[in-house]
């Protein structure tokens, strides 16, 4: 949990380390940062980690709520949301690199540089690293589905740390603690590009982590994410060694994707890229069936629960329906997780997907009475998922 209360003015946070070493708190590291409010006061609170442990400190959080609530509160820049849905090339939070190559910035809040990096949009992205005790046997990428944040991975990111894997997780663009709009992005590629460069820049700037096998972990939308990352490494002749998938998002309800809808959505995707289109999720589309953690998801002030973009939403309806198409090409070793009560993303696309695919080296588990988030299940069935996740890569390694 996030509290906060204003303290007033406060001398900047220390340092830390961008690395997460084994014994540290990830949870109580990240969120050391700086925000300055309105008034000039810092917000000041505490974050509960991934396995329990508090630390206090200056905190940034980008809260979809809060940009809500502005907004409505200034008509003006209503507007201007308006004219940069319109014109999407005339918003300077998604054009902004060509000048940023010759004026540098500095990364949000100032502190956790190394925490950092800045796109070819001229976003800066929000990237955490866990390295083990002595020599890593595997590097693995995690990657959230679409309004999530890579936080919600550090328990299993912890988990392959301590099996010996090195981790690197990122918050996508418009998402978590990364800058851009909340729920948008121009094109579904460059959220591939951004995992392309995350890893560039990271292998460049740790050799430790060069000539490790390399494994993709997708959720969601971050599944299919992985599966064009992986596609694109395998074409460039540096393949990844396998890949672990949980709920991943190839296929959605028919009765939102009618004729109507989707000529309804290409529309306002080309028109209104930005324009806001109610979809909530409700008590009957839980997330978790462990009601716990399904209050965790509900409180989380980084995860987003307003409106979808037309824009976004096609893009990535474009993406699956891609995924679809090349399941056949699809040769890499994968472990695949759907929960039979998942009505975020529809276990019929998952297993169709999986009966067409190439690998030799292939499983899907079938989670009998999962909802979406597999990771955040009951003890028995979270234990379960991140204990075959761990082993699989581990085997692979």
């Amino acid at each position: 949990r996030i509290s906060h209360k204003d303290k007033g003015p406060s001398p900047p946070s220390p340092r830390v380390s961008a690395w997460f070493l084994p014994g540290s708190s990830a949870g109580s590291c990240l969120l050391r940062e700086r925000r300055l409010g309105r008034a000039g006061k810092s917000r000041e609170g505490c974050f509960r980690g991934a396995q329990g442990q508090v630390g206090s400190g200056r905190f940034l959080t980008l809260s979809s709520s809060n940009s809500v609530r502005a907004l409505r509160a200034r008509p003006a820049r209503a507007a201007m949301g308006l004219i940069s849905s319109l014109i999407p090339s005339s918003d300077p939070r998604h054009k902004l690199a060509a000048s940023h190559a010759k004026t540098p910035r500095p990364a949000p809040g100032d502190i956790l540089k190394d925490s950092y990096f800045l796109n070819d949009d001229g976003l800066y992205i929000f990237v955490a690293r866990w390295l083990p005790q002595g020599r890593p046997k595997a590097l693995v990428l995690l990657l959230h589905g679409s309004g999530d944040h890579c936080g919600r991975l550090f328990p299993l990111a912890e988990a392959f740390q301590a099996s010996g894997c090195a981790c690197l997780a990122m918050d996508h663009q418009g998402n978590g603690r990364s800058e851009g709009d909340r729920m948008h992005v121009e094109r579904y590629a460059h959220l591939v590009r951004d995992v392309q460069r995350m890893l560039g820049i990271e292998l460049g700037r740790s050799p430790q982590l060069g000539g490790l096998p390399r494994f993709l972990f997708g959720h969601s939308a971050g599944a299919v994410i992985a599966l064009d990352v992986a596609a694109a490494a395998s074409a460039a002749g540096e393949p990844f060694a396998g890949m672990v998938l949980t709920s991943p998002m190839l296929y959605v309800d028919p009765a939102t994707t009618s004729a109507f809808n989707l000529a309804a959505g290409r529309l306002l995707s080309n028109l209104l890229p930005k324009w806001p289109v109610p979809w909530v999720l409700g008590p009957d589309c839980p997330v978790s069936s462990h009601p716990p953690a399904q209050a965790m998801w509900d409180a989380d002030p980084l995860v987003y629960r307003g409106a979808m973009r037309p824009r976004q939403s096609m893009e990535l309806f474009e993406a699956l329906q891609g995924a679809q198409r090349a399941a056949g090409d699809v040769t890499i070793p994968y472990l695949a997780f759907h929960g039979t009560a998942d009505k975020v993303c529809l276990m019929e696309g998952t297993e169709a997907w999986h009966a067409r695919t190439s690998s030799r080296d292939k499983e899907l588990v079938i989670l009998e009475g999962a909802c979406h988030e597999v990771l955040h299940e009951g003890d028995e069935t979270r234990g379960r998922v991140m204990s075959a996740v761990v082993d699989w890569v581990a085997k692979r390694a």
